[in-house]
């Protein structure tokens, strides 16, 4: 049940994120600083859950999806760890 939420929730951000990106002037300058900035907020995040007992791996679905939708993505993979 999780993983759906889950998946849903990533579905969502992803048709959100699609969006903003298509309505915006710079979009390829968008998604690049979108990107660098969900893979920087990943490593931190993953290092402060994993010291509060909840780890976060650093695997190549996580870090995809910290790429494409950024920092919503980071929070989404935070909460799902709770769920």
């Amino acid at each position: 049940m999780t993983e759906g939420m889950l998946l849903a929730g990533i579905a969502v951000l992803f048709v959100i994120m699609g969006i903003y990106y298509a309505r915006s002037r710079h979009r390829y300058r968008k998604m690049f600083f979108g990107a660098l900035t969900g893979v920087a907020a990943l490593y931190p995040a993953s290092l402060a859950m994993t010291a509060a007992g909840i780890p976060v791996a650093m695997n190549l679905f996580n870090v995809t999806v910290a790429a494409i939708l950024g920092i919503p993505g980071v929070m989404l993979l935070l909460v799902s760890r709770f769920l």
